[in-house]
């Protein structure tokens, strides 16, 4: 059982456990590297704010209903992206 997680794979795992449940060999893992690495203890900490304040802020999103011209001004958008 390979416990030993760069930043990189750290960091995703922080991320995904934002959406989802980790399994218990990716919660020991990141535990584990997190009681040695400040940087990614951090990351974790700025990452649940953020995560929580963007919650907050757009907690009503799900109910929002795009207008028509904000429909047009994406298609157009959309369009020349493509």
């Amino acid at each position: 059982m390979d416990l030993m997680k760069t930043c990189e794979e750290v960091t995703l795992l922080i991320e995904s456990e934002n959406y989802k449940v980790l399994s218990r060999k990716d919660r020991l893992a990141t535990k584990i590297h997190l009681m040695m690495c400040k940087g990614c203890k951090n990351y974790k900490r700025d990452s649940k704010l953020i995560h929580e304040m963007l919650r907050v802020k757009f907690k009503d999103l799900s109910s929002y209903e795009f207008s028509l011209e904000e429909k047009a001004a994406l298609r157009v958008k959309l369009s020349k992206e493509v």
